[in-house]
């Protein structure tokens, strides 16, 4: 009876070893993917509906309804148009357009405006950051309102912070326009995404996407090829070490 090659046990042992190790680490990446369970010792603190949530109860607006509040935001409408952005509440009407912060008495500044002029309100809702503050201003006053939260095809695309109207929707608020023809803009603004940003993705001649460079899809395929070359070596590895014992077991038994 021969004796196993020199080596042979050592490779069969450090192979179990990394198939263990890779079924260690993945169990612990999905514990780490599942969420660590809340200590036991920490109490999570109580939640208060009543200052800590707004509810508000609203019937859905339909599709005419939705209409008729983005038709009422151009710019020669008569009704009082309220965004409501991250950084503070755009109050538009009288042909003026304001901007309002908490410091700026936000509550006072509405019930005044809306008392003195009985007209529609469009309530048009970037951020729910002064969303309460509005809502009480309006239901302190009396007013009656209709909102919306905006789709992102009307929204520009700069940042978070500055977020407000797309300039194609702005533009398509400023020139005069019967329902039909506004109409007819609302849904190519749908169509083609959100404003600027749709402009980049899409070139101006046409309505295909620009391919991505020849750069961005050499890397692409190089991170494809080196996972696949990751995976196809692991598994030659393994196949080799198990031909070996085989071959070593059989030897053994001649």
């Amino acid at each position: 009876m021969r004796s196993p090659p020199v080596g042979i046990s050592a490779l069969t042992d450090i192979a179990a070893n990394l198939f263990a190790l890779m079924l260690l680490a993945l169990i612990l990446l999905l514990g780490v993917r599942s969420g660590s369970p809340t200590s036991a010792t920490s109490t999570p603190s109580p939640v208060d509906v009543e200052n800590d949530l707004v509810s508000v109860v609203h019937t859905p607006l339909g599709s005419e309804d939705l209409f008729d509040l983005l038709f009422e935001r151009r710019l020669e409408s008569d009704s009082i148009r309220i965004d409501l952005l991250v950084q503070g509440v755009v109050v538009t009407s009288h042909g003026q357009t304001e901007r309002l912060g908490l410091a700026d008495h936000l509550a006072q500044h509405l019930a005044r405006l809306v008392a003195s002029r009985n007209v529609p309100i469009g309530l048009y809702v970037f951020s729910p950051r002064f969303y309460r503050d509005v809502l009480a201003a309006l239901e302190a006053s009396g007013a009656t309102w209709r909102e919306m939260s905006v789709p992102q095809a009307f929204r520009s695309s700069l940042a978070a912070s500055d977020q407000g109207w797309s300039d194609d929707f702005m533009g398509l608020i400023s020139t005069p326009s019967d329902r039909v023809q506004f109409r007819r803009g609302l849904a190519r603004l749908l169509q083609s995404g959100s404003g600027e940003a749709s402009a980049r993705t899409f070139p101006a001649s046409g309505g295909q996407p620009q391919p991505s460079s020849a750069g961005e899809r050499i890397a692409r395929w190089s991170r494809t090829a080196l996972n696949a070359t990751v995976v196809l070596g692991g598994l030659i590895f393994i196949i080799w070490v198990e031909f070996r014992r085989r071959r070593s077991l059989s030897t053994d038994t001649a």
